[in-house]
C-alpha cells in the first residue's frame, strides 16, 4: 500500500513539474529567438541574461555580457540619466519607452537604445530595448 502511495505522490508532483517545464522551455525558445533586444539585470545593473539579439547587437556573447554591469557599456555621458531610471525603478516605476541611452557597442561605436522596463517581485529589472540608430 505504501509503495502505490509514493508512486500515486510521485505522479501527482509529475502532473505539477512537466507543465512548468514546458512553459519554461517555450520562455526561453522565445526569449532566445525573438528579434527584440531583451534583458534581465538585478538592480545593482549586474546582467543576469541577455537573449540573442540582444547580444547580436552590440557584438558580444551572451556569456560575456552575463555577470557584468550594464553601466560599464552606457555611455559615460548618459551615466547620470540611466542611474536616475534606475532609482525609480527601484521603487517600482514602469518604463514606457521614453528613455534613450547609448551603449558601446563591442567595436567601440554606441548604439542608441530605447527602454521598457520594469521591476519584478524579486528586485530584478526586465527590460527590452529596440534601436534608435
Amino acid at each position: 500500500m505504501a509503495y502505490w502511495s509514493i508512486i500515486d505522490t510521485g505522479l501527482s508532483l509529475l502532473k505539477r513539474i512537466v507543465p512548468i517545464f514546458i512553459i519554461d522551455r517555450r520562455k526561453d525558445r522565445f526569449f532566445d529567438k525573438c528579434a527584440a533586444l531583451f534583458m534581465i539585470a538585478q538592480q545593482d545593473g549586474t546582467i543576469i541574461e541577455v537573449n540573442d539579439a540582444f547580444a547580436r547587437t552590440l557584438g558580444y556573447t551572451k556569456e560575456s555580457l552575463s555577470g557584468t554591469k550594464f553601466m560599464r557599456l552606457v555611455h559615460s555621458a548618459d551615466h547620470a540619466k540611466t542611474r536616475d531610471v534606475m532609482e525609480e525603478l527601484s521603487i517600482g516605476a514602469v518604463l514606457q519607452w521614453n528613455f534613450q541611452n547609448r551603449y558601446r557597442k563591442a567595436n567601440g561605436s554606441y548604439v542608441i537604445l530605447e527602454w521598457l522596463a520594469s521591476k519584478n517581485g524579486y528586485d530584478e529589472i526586465y527590460a527590452t530595448a529596440r534601436i534608435i540608430e
